[in-house]
C-alpha cells in the first residue's frame, strides 16, 4: 500500500488496476534481484582472490621446505654467507 500511495504522488492516477500493481511489484523485485546478484558476484571474486593468496603462500612455503630437504648443504652455505658478514663486523667492533 505504501508503494501505491508513493507512486500516486508522482503519477496522476486515480485508480491503479491490478495489472499496473503487478508491473510495479515486478520491477521492484527484479531490481532487488539484480542488486543481490551483483553483490554475490562481488563476494565471489573477493573470496577467489583470498583463496589465491592463501594458495600462493602455501606453495611458497612448500617450495622453501623442499629446497631445505633436497639441498641442505647449499641452503646452509647460503645462510652462512648471509649471516657471516654481519657477525664478522660485530666481532671486529668488539676487539
Amino acid at each position: 500500500m505504501l508503494i501505491i500511495s508513493f507512486l500516486k504522488g508522482f503519477v496522476r492516477i486515480r485508480e491503479m488496476d491490478i495489472q499496473n500493481t503487478f508491473y510495479i511489484v515486478g520491477i521492484v523485485f527484479m531490481t532487488l534481484g539484480i542488486l543481490i546478484l551483483m553483490g554475490i558476484a562481488i563476494v565471489l571474486f573477493y573470496i577467489h582472490k583470498k583463496v589465491g593468496n592463501i594458495h600462493n603462500f602455501i606453495e611458497t612455503r612448500i617450495n622453501e621446505l623442499t629446497a631445505l630437504v633436497v639441498k641442505p648443504v647449499k641452503t646452509a652455505a647460503d645462510m652462512a654467507r648471509s649471516i657471516l658478514p654481519e657477525t664478522s663486523k660485530k666481532v671486529k667492533r668488539k676487539r
